[in-house]
């Protein structure tokens, strides 16, 4: 997944989509279960569009209450490193 990140110049919804109401994206890797993982993007407001990319916490997917979870730790950890 990380290669397709690098390697492609627009990425299909299927593998990166924003999370509503949010400044972040999630990846999805479809595997034995669903890994999420939340990204941040610096240079863009648009995933596509962006250059620059920050991989911020890794979750299953079990229910869509996982999602705030995630993103309180994304929140955390932005203003830990200051970006």
């Amino acid at each position: 997944m990380l290669e397709i990140l690098v390697n492609q110049k627009i990425v299909h919804s299927s593998f990166v989509e924003k999370l509503v109401n949010t400044e972040y994206y999630e990846l999805k890797i479809r595997a034995e279960n669903q890994v999420r993982v939340i990204i941040f993007t610096i240079d863009s407001q648009d995933f596509n569009q962006s250059t620059e990319v920050i991989l911020l916490n890794a979750f299953l997917k079990r229910t869509n209450k996982d999602y705030r979870k995630a993103v309180e730790v994304a929140n955390k950890l932005l203003k830990k490193y200051d970006l």
